[in-house]
């Protein structure tokens, strides 16, 4: 379940490949001992062996995942979401502006614990917000945009904000209408603990 929280910080920040194990997008732990290699926390190449969770998604030749978890499913299908939300022009060909730094003094940041970045393209009049939550409860974050990231999205920055979430189900990403924020210039944002989550903040 690390991968919720990690994953998408990683994948997000950056145009470049995404790289994902064999087993990930269904939870492997490389749990138990598999020939010479031991039981050392690592799936095995050099082995006769096999991983598990791929066997499960094997399902006897089926390959339909029949021997999965209902928990590892969900997983797939967040993995699935999150890789079809990485095709957004924001991520694939957008600009990067990192949050934390500006927003240091803000007592509304819990900046030990959470990382923040926006990822836009230009005069879109809108962005992406990433936020990663690796407190062990809910936050709510009232998140300062500077004026210089408003200004190269094109957004106003004496004006309103539509705030929607970004949500991984059913693997595809759903944008929900969670509310309007009467400044652009500062968005309050609730996270779950141990997990990222994505915001999209237009005019």
């Amino acid at each position: 379940q690390a991968g919720r929280l990690v994953a998408p910080l990683a994948y997000l920040s950056s145009a470049g490949p995404i790289l994902i194990y064999n087993g990930q997008t269904e939870g492997e732990s490389a749990e138990g001992r598999e020939g010479f290699d031991g039981d050392n926390g690592r799936t095995s190449i050099f082995d006769y062996w096999q991983v598990p969770t791929l066997a499960a998604w094997k399902n006897g030749g089926s390959f339909d995942g029949g021997g999965l978890t209902t928990e590892q499913m969900d997983l797939q299908n967040f993995y699935r979401s999150l890789t079809k939300l990485a095709q957004y022009s924001e991520f694939r060909n957008g600009r990067y502006f990192g949050l934390n730094f500006v927003n240091r003094g803000n007592p509304g940041f819990p900046g030990n614990s959470t990382l923040a970045f926006a990822r836009y393209l230009p005069g879109s009049r809108e962005l992406l917000i990433v936020l990663g939550n690796w407190s062990d409860t809910d936050v709510h974050i009232s998140l300062e945009l500077p004026d210089a990231l408003l200004q190269n999205a094109g957004i106003q920055s004496q004006g309103s904000a539509s705030i929607a979430e970004v949500r991984f189900q059913n693997g595809e990403p759903q944008e929900v209408h969670i509310g309007t924020s009467p400044s652009s210039r500062t968005v309050t944002l609730k996270v779950a603990p141990k997990v990222t989550q994505v915001f999209r903040i237009a005019e």
